[in-house]
């Protein structure tokens, strides 16, 4: 009898099913991404069947597809190590039953254990060490370990959908070792999941990553060889079939390409510090690719400060250069600290996790930054986040939000809800959807506006009055200023309000360390704020305007 029929299965035709589920995890991927691209932008589609249709697909369909295409990958890398495991155990004499059956013997226990550390530095990013006392070692996962940590992880029911005090509460309540499985068995199940601690987010984000990437390049390879050679088959499989082949070809190396882009993004802002922890990755969101990272531990700081960009930003552009503006942020913060005699820690957060409008879909149905469609649920996704790093802790930090342009109306919308939120800072902002900062969920007297001189969308109020105007607000300057002796520039236009020596950034800085009596007051008058008085006088002086009727 060979050593492949002593091990229990076919090792072979368990790579062969793997592939398979690989495989069709990626077409239905493509289905989504495609059928997602189609309903949204690629053709016209108006009234109120139209709405419905797209609302059903991007709220149920496309979400639900998207948990099958990672259920069939992780299937898929799992069959691969464990016929990996099987074929090593056979290689040694292993029995039939403690190879293929999957008994809990002490060999696959112990190297279910050793798996889940070695999974941290997947994709070659030093993996900071776990919450349950696992300690991540660079390379990728032995494929014994993993296997072991499948099996006893077979046991254990997802987390829950029910909130993140919830999944914080099952968290808990799982061993050291159960953790540890479930972040080598089933990483999906917590990546992105808010209410998980920062580090074990980190640590299955990271193995996800680098599986992905692993995948998409080897898909981007095998695409561009099929294109290459495409001319050639048109004599004998026709003009047409050559052309629908293509067409279908081209976009899903487009659509690989584009998370492919992101996925490098990523790790370049991974790799730009040994303090870094990926709390959010979703590569195929519909939509765009989406991630957040944190500088510091989220886990541990004292004071917590998230970022939430707005128009045009993209993880591919914008990740790795956000995340370094976060860092200088936290630097900035530590230094107010210091300055204060004030004790304490301090992480930020560069929060790429919901879809910003782009230029592309400025007049595409639901994506358009004229509408608040993708701001009320980033809000929802932001708010998530928001409850989550202080559910997965047993002390609640100082948290604060600095949001910029249409990321200040995404972190408004999630302030409609009670996040635990100490700060709020609106920077550059179209507008925070209320008149009265008390509506929002927000302590009284600690919102906080600044406007840039030349800052015209500070001044539109597209989405609820100007925000300079709004009651309930603090202003912040954004002029040159001297604090303590030091002095600090003053910032024009709509980007430049995380200049490094600047007054806004030393405000930011200030409200993020808890100190917002430190930051330099007042108030900016730019040039929608000239218009709206112009406007106002205007009004004032033009008579009144009879109607027939008697009306006016």
């Amino acid at each position: 009898m060979s050593p492949t029929t002593l091990s229990g299965a076919d090792i072979e035709a368990l790579r062969a099913f793997a592939r398979q589920c690989a495989q069709g995890a990626d077409r239905l991927d493509t289905v989504r991404a495609r059928t997602t691209e189609a309903l949204c932008s690629q053709f016209t589609w108006v009234g109120r069947d139209a709405d419905a249709h797209r609302a059903q697909w991007l709220d149920a369909v496309a979400p639900g597809l998207g948990t099958t295409v990672t259920a069939l990958r992780t299937a898929a890398e799992l069959i691969v190590h464990e016929a990996a495991q099987q074929e090593q155990a056979s290689a040694s004499g292993a029995t039939a039953a403690g190879a293929g059956a999957g008994e809990s013997g002490a060999t696959a226990a112990g190297a279910g254990a050793a798996g889940v550390t070695a999974m941290a530095g997947a994709g070659g990013v030093p993996g900071p060490a776990g919450a349950g006392g696992s300690t991540a070692a660079p390379g990728p996962a032995t494929a014994a370990g993993t296997a072991g940590a499948a099996r006893d992880a077979g046991s254990l029911a997802p987390p829950p959908t029910t909130g993140p005090t919830a999944v914080a509460d099952w968290w808990r309540h799982l061993t050291d070792a159960q953790r540890q499985q479930v972040i080598a068995a089933h990483p999906d199940w917590i990546g992105n999941t808010d209410g998980i601690p920062a580090h074990d987010r980190d640590l299955a984000n990271r193995s996800i990553l680098h599986t992905r990437t692993t995948a998409l390049e080897h898909e981007t390879t095998t695409i561009r060889g099929e294109l290459a050679g495409l001319d050639a088959r048109e004599a004998t499989e026709g003009t047409y079939a050559v052309t629908v082949r293509r067409f279908a070809l081209e976009h899903a190396l487009a659509d690989d390409s584009r998370q492919l882009a992101a996925a490098h993004a990523v790790q370049q802002a991974l790799a730009a510090g040994p303090d870094r922890h990926l709390l959010t990755l979703d590569l195929a969101a519909p939509g765009q690719p989406l991630a957040a990272v944190a500088v510091g531990d989220v886990d541990t700081a004292d004071h917590v400060a998230v970022y939430v960009p707005g128009f045009t930003t993209t993880v591919a552009d914008d990740l790795a250069p956000a995340t370094a503006t976060m860092d200088r942020l936290r630097v900035a913060t530590e230094a107010q600290l210091q300055t204060a005699g004030r004790t304490g820690t301090v992480a930020t957060v560069a929060w790429l996790g919901y879809e910003a409008p782009q230029v592309s879909n400025v007049v595409s149905w639901g994506h358009s930054v004229a509408g608040a469609t993708l701001a009320e649920r980033g809000g929802v996704q932001l708010s998530g986040l928001l409850s989550g790093i202080g559910a997965a802790r047993a002390t609640d930090p100082h948290l604060t939000v600095i949001a910029h342009s249409y990321g200040s109306t995404t972190a408004a919308y999630a302030f409609h809800t009670v996040t635990g939120v100490d700060d709020a800072v609106f920077a550059g902002s179209p507008g925070i959807t209320t008149p009265d900062a008390s509506t929002l969920h927000v302590p009284t007297g600690h919102a906080f506006v600044m406007e840039a001189s030349g800052d015209g969308v500070a001044a539109l109020g597209r989405f609820g009055p100007d925000p300079s105007v709004v009651d309930g607000v603090t202003h912040l300057s954004t002029s040159a200023t001297v604090m303590d002796g030091q002095s600090y520039a003053a910032v024009h236009g709509h980007t430049h309000y995380f200049d490094p020596g600047s007054t806004s950034l030393h405000n930011m800085a200030a409200v993020a360390a808890g100190l917002p009596d430190a930051a330099a007051h007042g108030r900016n008058f730019g040039p929608g704020d000239a218009a709206r008085v112009g406007l106002d006088l205007l009004r004032l002086r033009l008579p009144p305007v009879m109607v027939p009727g008697g009306g006016r």
